[in-house]
């Protein structure tokens, strides 16, 4: 099953079948320059990443000494700047769990919903990507679509920006079957599709290519999930539902 990709996200796509995504792209390539640059001491690089434990650990202490108070964001900008270094080294566990902390503090300091944890957000998906974690990489583009769907209208067009985003993810979920879970792919890509249908013809109305590819996408998924459906039914001894699928509503 193969799904139609704009050029922006077949930029963005996987590589191959090693499942980079853009951003993780960027670590990877950031991280040969890095190596280039740099002698080969590997002695160096296991001092430096066992240093790193002992740093997150200091964090808290280290804020009090420079007087950050409750709602500071230097204590964030430092979990993500740590996080940033170990993944530059290929030390994805911990660059995790010290972005996993940084959005912990931010939501306590900015609360449940904001504009600066979608970053935090993007640099988790990036790192369970280069470990392969598909379910945590899901998990999170879940969670970025969370994000963006409380914190912008449907006539902001930061929506269908980010909408597109995680729309990319799942078209290359199917494309790559990285998962084994079109069918559940197939739905979100239907439920984002008609939100971000919605959104461009209320910006741009509906005579325009933005609004032509992403109808025309919408049609293919349907279809897709039809096919699946009557595969589902014909398997389990069901008579095949007729009528056209049911577009979700935005």
């Amino acid at each position: 099953m193969k799904l139609s990709i704009d050029n922006t996200q077949a930029r963005c796509g996987f590589v191959a079948k090693t499942g980079l995504f853009c951003a993780a792209l960027s670590f990877s390539l950031l991280s040969a320059d890095t190596a280039l640059s740099q002698p080969n001491d590997l002695g160096a690089d296991k001092a430096l990443t066992r240093s790193f434990g002992s740093q997150a650990k200091v964090l808290a202490v280290a804020g009090q000494e420079r007087g950050y108070g409750a709602y500071d964001q230097a204590p964030i900008d430092e979990l993500v700047q740590l996080a940033d270094t170990q993944s530059l080294i290929g030390d994805y566990g911990n660059a995790i769990s010290h972005l996993k902390q940084a959005l912990q503090l931010n939501r306590i300091n900015n609360g449940l919903y904001h504009y600066s944890q979608i970053e935090i957000v993007d640099e988790l998906i990036a790192n369970e990507i280069l470990m392969e974690n598909w379910e945590a990489v899901n998990h999170y583009y879940d969670l970025e679509e969370l994000l963006y769907r409380r914190l912008f209208e449907l006539t902001d067009a930061r929506l269908e920006v980010g909408l597109e985003k995680i729309t990319a993810w799942h078209i290359s979920a199917i494309n790559e079957d990285i998962d084994d879970n079109a069918r559940e792919h197939l739905t979100k890509l239907q439920e984002l599709l008609a939100i971000r249908l919605g959104i461009v013809e209320n910006l741009l109305g509906n005579d325009n290519a933005r609004y032509e590819f992403i109808f025309v996408t919408l049609e293919h998924v349907e279809l897709e999930l039809k096919k699946l459906r009557a595969e589902f039914s014909i398997g389990a001894g069901m008579p095949t539902p007729a009528g056209p699928p049911t577009r979700t509503k935005y």
